[in-house]
């Protein structure tokens, strides 16, 4: 019989096997063959259900039934993490394309904070809306509806913009743009949002960075689950 262990090991294993996946994809995307990315995206999703199967499975095992059971159900109301679950089992079973290659991410460091400071004012009480003020402001889009227009549409902010927003680009590279997609047929058939937020974190509809957000979440969850079976 399968330890909760094991199921553990297994569970750290196959994130291992996801960062590998991730740096070739990040690779391949700055190299432009997003045919590359793509495949290494699909890889990915199906890797990370494995993970959350395995971290449910040893948790169990474990006897830490309040802890699986956050973690189900913040896969049900996470829109991140629904959307890479719903996108991986319709993936697997043929579904219809979910992503487009029409997106160019890119991925900034905060030079001066003061600058930034400036423009979220007093929504920085409120890290989603002085999130998206922020994005809002270097994409030169009054509305949030423009702004995910322009995002989609592989539009890059405006260079000034950025400068007097105190932020520094880091790296550009070639991604899948995220669209919505249905699953299942007739009275069955429902819709997946592409996702907008994380944990109360604005995501702009980017393969690479959905992914990174999905792999610090299970890193972090393999953490806390280590802790509480006490694995040495």
């Amino acid at each position: 019989m399968t330890t909760d262990k094991e199921f553990y090991i297994k569970a750290d294993k196959w994130m291992s096997w996801c960062r590998d996946l991730f740096e070739k994809m990040r690779s391949h995307g700055q190299n432009g063959d997003i045919e590359k990315v793509e495949r290494e995206f699909v890889s990915i999703l199906i890797h990370l259900n494995t993970v959350h199967q395995a971290l449910c499975d040893a948790s169990k095992k474990a006897n830490l039934e309040e802890w699986r059971e956050e973690l189900e159900n913040l896969q049900y109301k996470d829109e991140l993490l629904f959307y890479i679950w719903k996108a991986r089992d319709s993936e697997v079973h043929n579904a219809l394309v979910k992503w487009r290659d029409s997106m160019k991410m890119a991925e900034y460091r905060v030079k001066e904070p003061e600058r930034v400071q400036a423009i979220v004012k007093y929504s920085a009480f409120d890290p989603r809306e002085a999130q998206l003020k922020l994005w809002q402001y270097i994409y030169c889009a009054k509305t949030e509806k423009e702004m995910k227009a322009k995002m989609l549409n592989g539009e890059k902010p405006d260079a000034e913009r950025i400068s007097n927003a105190g932020l520094e680009l880091i790296h550009s590279l070639d991604t899948l743009a995220l669209d919505d997609f249905y699953t299942g047929r007739g009275k069955k058939k429902k819709l997946v949002r592409a996702p907008e937020w994380h944990l109360g974190k604005l995501l702009p509809p980017a393969a690479d960075e959905v992914i990174k957000k999905a792999m610090e979440f299970y890193e972090n969850k393999l953490i806390d689950l280590k802790s509480k079976m006490e694995i040495a």
